[in-house]
């Protein structure tokens, strides 16, 4: 499996990490803890609530799964939700967004708005082939910046 992510979700991380107190910081090492460069796709959509299907050359699949926040101490359901696609018979996932559950910057959902926006980013991306591969094994560290 190789993973990806849109520009959209290095923001996201940089916001999540620059202060420490928010007890953020340890988002990239629990996101790395959830995904494996040895996982087959069904493992990943199996883990996640599956959000809506994209019709492409197979079916890419949004999903939200749940992370846990081990710098807050807390388990999956008050930790880090994550937004992603899978390509079902492929062997991609990329990143569209993190947002905390609890905390300072916490949140319950992202908007219909929200979403709509994060997938035509993606689309878009997909498209002109400028995904972000980064290293799951290094704590999301970028490998290709897209270009």
């Amino acid at each position: 499996m190789r993973y990806f992510v849109i520009r959209h979700f290095l923001s996201d991380l940089e916001q999540l990490t620059k202060k420490p107190a928010n007890k953020y910081h340890s988002v990239r090492k629990d996101i790395c803890s959830e995904f494996t460069p040895t996982q087959m796709p069904e493992e990943i959509v199996n883990k996640g609530m599956t959000i809506r299907y994209l019709e492409y050359e197979g079916t890419h699949i949004v999903l939200k799964t749940r992370i846990k926040n081990t710098a807050m101490k807390v388990g999956k359901s008050g930790g880090f939700r994550l937004i992603h696609v899978t390509i079902q018979h492929g062997e991609r996932t990329t990143f569209l967004t993190v947002y905390p559950k609890k905390g300072k910057l916490g949140m319950n959902n992202i908007s219909d708005q929200q979403l709509e926006q994060l997938i035509e980013e993606y689309e878009t991306a997909f498209e002109n082939n400028t995904l972000i591969e980064v290293d799951i094994d290094n704590e999301l560290a970028i490998i290709s910046n897209g270009e």
